[in-house]
């Protein structure tokens, strides 16, 4: 402790390390005047304030709410909704345990015993790693909690990956089921256009011409627009013959449902019958439903029709990087191997095409 005189009195000091910033502070008390009794309630309040710094035992809970703080202002609305959904559920499962208990033998522990499917424990652990190493950048917990925390063996992430892609019969016959026109259209657009469901339903108008330029994503949850996914997700996607027809179909089923429900034009590409952007769980529910009619078997949804455009642009024998910058991103596993899956099995029917030829053989 020390005496520091200023112009408005003398005060006592001491150098304190804040709990929460971990940054060095000084407190300070005005000594009520220059006798050792001032001296002594002053360094007994003095005293008291220190109590109050004391590096305090942070719970989870604690570190959630320092990383949040941080967190909100680094990232779209959508994803730090989606980030403490996943801390939230985290929390619930491992419990309000103090930070310096915390390890990833224990958090592991529980998550099993939560009951819940590899899958969905792996989900949460990609995004609770993300947390635990900011939480060891920022000097509250060990590298080798979240280096030790490793994922769940999972059957569902080997799925084939003939299961992530519908067939050219398979979309053909997907569609054919669909008596509602405006979904049975959008089905046809993703798959033509390669656009993520959130990017679709965000589209005006204007956004559609020669082009679509996909500049947006729409999150139904919250109601509002926001960027896409990511820098490369802002592209301009070519509108060849066949999708340019499928533009021309929805731009006349949104105008006949327009008239027919009365509401005023908005301007969006896609509309509901309310008038407002049109709803993807809607689409996706109606989605499941035609997909189990057909008695495809296979687990259909938007994303699905993404993959798909992969598969028939891999067939058709378009490059994988042209395929990339159509859907939006630098590299993707899933495309890739989509790819390599459809052009491998072009390359064994090729094989078996030439196997067949006779060249030199006697007549």
């Amino acid at each position: 402790m020390w005496e520091q005189t200023k112009s408005n009195g003398t005060y006592l000091c001491e150098r304190v390390k804040d709990p929460l910033t971990g940054r060095q502070k000084i407190l300070t008390v005005k000594l009520s005047g220059n006798t050792a009794k001032a001296r002594k309630e002053a360094n007994r309040r003095l005293l008291e304030k220190m109590e109050n710094h004391k590096p305090k035992r942070l719970h989870l809970s604690d570190l959630i709410m320092l990383y949040e703080q941080e967190h909100e202002r680094s990232v779209r609305q959508s994803t730090f909704n989606r980030d403490h959904s996943t801390l939230m559920t985290v929390l619930s499962i491992v419990d309000d345990i103090y930070i310096d208990q915390m390890t990833a033998g224990y958090i592991r522990r529980k998550l099993i015993e939560s009951g819940k499917e590899n899958s969905t424990l792996n989900e949460l652990i990609k995004r609770l790693k993300t947390f635990l190493l900011w939480g060891y950048r920022n000097d509250y917990i060990g590298r080798d909690v979240a280096d030790k925390l490793t994922l769940f063996p999972d059957k569902s992430a080997r799925e084939k990956v003939e299961d992530k892609f519908l067939e050219k019969e398979e979309l053909q016959k997907l569609c054919s089921e669909m008596k509602l026109e405006r979904w049975k259209l959008m089905t046809e657009f993703l798959a033509l256009s390669g656009l993520r469901i959130g990017e679709a339903v965000a589209l005006n108008n204007d956004d559609v011409d020669d082009y679509i330029h996909v500049t947006k994503t729409y999150n139904e949850n919250l109601s509002m627009l926001g960027d896409p996914k990511t820098s490369s997700s802002k592209r301009d996607v070519f509108v060849q013959p066949e999708l340019e027809n499928v533009v021309k179909q929805i731009r006349i089923c949104m105008m006949k449902q327009r008239m027919m429900y009365g509401y005023p034009d908005r301007g969006f590409f896609f509309t509901g019958i309310d008038g407002g952007r049109i709803g993807y769980k809607a689409y996706c529910k109606y989605l499941k439903q035609i997909s189990e009619q057909t008695g495809i078997n296979k687990k259909i949804v938007p994303h699905t029709l993404r993959h798909t455009m992969t598969s028939l642009f891999a067939e058709a024998g378009v490059p994988l990087d042209v395929i990339s910058r159509r859907l939006g991103h630098e590299n993707s596993e899933i495309t890739r191997r989509v790819y390599m899956h459809i052009t491998e099995t072009r390359k064994i029917q090729d094989n078996n095409t030439i196997s067949s030829v006779s060249l030199l053989a006697n007549a």
